[in-house]
C-alpha cells in the first residue's frame, strides 16, 4: 500500500493525489462486519464549524496516522494532549516537540479521548471513544467519529430521554436504533460519515457522564430494531403528542408511512406540554414572516385543520397580492428558530389575533409523528413493557434483530446506580429539528 500510494503520489496532478489520499485513507478506517452494524460514523460539530480543536488522551493511548502511512506516526499516553488546526488545504497537528500537515488525520483511541474547542468566549468540551478522523472541509475542520453502534444507541439515549423508567428509556432505545440504522442504509456509500451528531439526525455528545440505565436499555435491546413487512422502518418520534399523535403525510411532503398513522394517545397527559399557552409580539412575527417570504406579511390566520385536529395550512395575508399558504410544521420550525423552542411547541394549536400579540393555546411538543416519550413514560408507569409501547406508537410494525453485540459494558461506563428523577421531571425536547 505504502509503495503504491507514493509511486501514484508522484504520477499523478494535486486535485488527484488527494482523491487518492483520501481513498487510501478510507480504506484504513475501521471495517464494518459483514452480519450488521457493529460501528457507525457521525460527523461531529458541524453545527459549531471550529476552526481548531484540542485533543487529549482522556484514558488509554491514542494512536495517530495518516492515509498514506499505516504505522503511527505519533502516539499519545493518557494525560497528552495535541492540536489540530485547518489550513488552506489541509490539517496541521502540532504536538509537543512535533508538528505535521497532512490533508487528514487517523486518531484512535484505546480509551476516551476528549475534544476541547473555543464556542464564542468559552471552551467546551467532549468526550468521544473509538476512532476520530480529522480533515480541513470548506475552511473548517471535518470530524467523524467511528464508534461502536450499542455505545451510540446508549449516548444518544441519555440526550434525548433521561426519564428514569427503563422500559421507556428500552423503547427509546430500539427507535434511537432502528432510525440510525435506516438513516445509513441511504447515506452514499462514498460518504465518510453516517450520522451528524445533532438534532437534524440525533442528539449524540460522546460518553461524558453516560448513566448506567441508557447502556442497561441498550443493552437488554441491543441489536433490536422495528420492521414493517420485512424492511427496517423510518423511526421518527417527538417529545409529547399532546394526545394525539400525527399521520406523517400531514406533517411533512411524501408518500403516507402505513407504520406512522396517527392515533389517540391517553399516555401523554403526564407531560408537562400536554396543555400550554404562549403570545408572540405581532409585529415581530410578521417582520420574520414577511423576511421569510420576501413580501410584507400582514396578518395569519388558520386555513385549515388536518382530522386529528392539527392545523395543516395558515393563511398569511400580504399587503399586495393574494395570501400566501405555509404548512404549519414549516411555520412551527420557523418560529422555532426565530423566538426559541417554548414560542410556538407543537402544530396542535388555537390561534387568537390581539391588538400587540398573537396568543396560542396549544397541546404537545414537536412534529408529533411516531412516538410521544413522554407518552412513552405514561405508558411505562402505567405497566406497559417496551415491546407494548412500541406497538402502540407505530402501526403494523415487527422487532427483528441485526446482531448480536459483545455484552460486557466498556469500562467508561459508570458503575454507580441510574439516578431516580424526581417528580418534576426535565422534558425532553430535542426532537425540535424535525
Amino acid at each position: 500500500m505504502q509503495y503504491l500510494a507514493a509511486l501514484l503520489t508522484h504520477a499523478l496532478p494535486t486535485v488527484s493525489r488527494l482523491s487518492l489520499f483520501l481513498f487510501l485513507l478510507a480504506c484504513c478506517l475501521p471495517a464494518r462486519s459483514q452480519d450488521g452494524p457493529q460501528d457507525v460514523r457521525i460527523r461531529l460539530l458541524a453545527t459549531q464549524a471550529p476552526a481548531e480543536i484540542t485533543v487529549t488522551a482522556q484514558s488509554g493511548m491514542i494512536r495517530v496516522t495518516t492515509g498514506a502511512e499505516p504505522s503511527p506516526i505519533l502516539e499519545l499516553v493518557q494525560g497528552e494532549r495535541l492540536t489540530l488546526t485547518r489550513s488552506r488545504r489541509s490539517v496541521t497537528l502540532r504536538g509537543k516537540d512535533t508538528r505535521f500537515t497532512q490533508p487528514s488525520f487517523l486518531l484512535e483511541a484505546d480509551g476516551i479521548l476528549e475534544v476541547a474547542w473555543r464556542s464564542g468566549s468559552q471552551t467546551r468540551r467532549r468526550q468521544y471513544p473509538g476512532a476520530l478522523l480529522v480533515q480541513q472541509e470548506q475552511g473548517t475542520l471535518h470530524l467523524v467519529n467511528t464508534v461502536p453502534f450499542e455505545i451510540y444507541v446508549a449516548s444518544v439515549l441519555n440526550r434525548e430521554y433521561g426519564l428514569g423508567d427503563l422500559e421507556g428509556s428500552k423503547a427509546q432505545a430500539v427507535v434511537i436504533r432502528t432510525y440510525a440504522w435506516y438513516a445509513m442504509q441511504r447515506r452514499q456509500q462514498d460518504a465518510f460519515y453516517d450520522l451528524l451528531d445533532h438534532e437534524a439526525h440525533q442528539v449524540y455528545h460522546g460518553v461524558a457522564d453516560l448513566a448506567p440505565m441508557a447502556w442497561q436499555a441498550a443493552q437488554a435491546t441491543a441489536g433490536v430494531v422495528l420492521t414493517h413487512q420485512g424492511e427496517v422502518v423510518e423511526a421518527v418520534y417527538s417529545s409529547s403528542s399532546g394526545g394525539h399523535t400525527a399521520d406523517n403525510d400531514v406533517v411533512w411532503r411524501g408518500a403516507a408511512r402505513p407504520y406512522l398513522r396517527g392515533r389517540t394517545d391517553p399516555y401523554d397527559r403526564v407531560s408537562p406540554h400536554h396543555r400550554w399557552t404562549s403570545s408572540l409580539n405581532k409585529q415581530e412575527l410578521l417582520a420574520a414572516l414577511s423576511t421569510h417570504f420576501g413580501t410584507e406579511i400582514t396578518d395569519v390566520r388558520i386555513q385549515d385543520r388536518s382530522d386529528d385536529g392539527r392545523v395543516q395550512h395558515l393563511a398569511l395575508s400580504r399587503k399586495r397580492g393574494n395570501p400566501v399558504t405555509m404548512r404549519s410544521n414549516d411555520f412551527r420550525l420557523l418560529i422555532t428558530r426565530a423566538f426559541g423552542t417554548e414560542a410556538l411547541r407543537s402544530t396542535f394549536f388555537e390561534l387568537r389575533s390581539g391588538r400587540t400579540a398573537y396568543h396560542f393555546e396549544g397541546r404537545g411538543f414537536g412534529h408529533g409523528v411516531g412516538l410521544s416519550q413522554w407518552g412513552a413514560h405514561g405508558m411505562a408507569e402505567a405497566g406497559k413493557n417496551y415491546q407494548e409501547i412500541l406497538d402502540y406508537y407505530y402501526t403494523d410494525v415487527q422487532l427483528a434483530t441485526l446482531y448480536s453485540p459483545p455484552t460486557q459494558p466498556p469500562t467508561y461506563v459508570s458503575a454507580q446506580p441510574a439516578v431516580v428523577l424526581p417528580t418534576r421531571r426535565k422534558a425532553p425536547t430535542r426532537r425540535l429539528g424535525w
